[in-house]
């Protein structure tokens, strides 16, 4: 069977003057190391925004994403690379055991 992963996370915007945009084209997602969409029509169904918009500096966003993995996944990889041509990228790793 499948189930719903949403993940809330808060992304803050560490420079002084510069904004930062987001959007859903920032993340890729991993079950077990396959590819995988976000799913939208489940996020709409959840009181969480779907993460994406502009961010001032000195400034935080909160949203979310949601994922529909496999009852039996392993492993959720979220990786995260914020702002066109940016060497930064932040992984997140959700093992099932994690998930509450």
């Amino acid at each position: 069977g499948k189930m719903f992963v949403e993940v809330v996370m808060t992304v803050e915007n560490t420079t002084d003057d510069s904004e930062l945009h987001i959007s859903l084209l920032d993340f890729n997602a991993y079950e077990d190391g396959y590819a995988l969409s976000s799913d939208l029509s489940a996020l709409t169904a959840s009181d969480t925004e779907t993460i994406g918009d502009t961010v001032a500096g000195g400034k935080k966003i909160q949203g979310g994403l949601c994922y529909q993995v496999s009852e039996d996944f392993e492993e959720l990889e979220i990786d995260v690379k914020i702002g066109y041509g940016s060497s930064n990228e932040t992984k997140l790793l959700l093992n099932r055991a994690s998930l509450t």
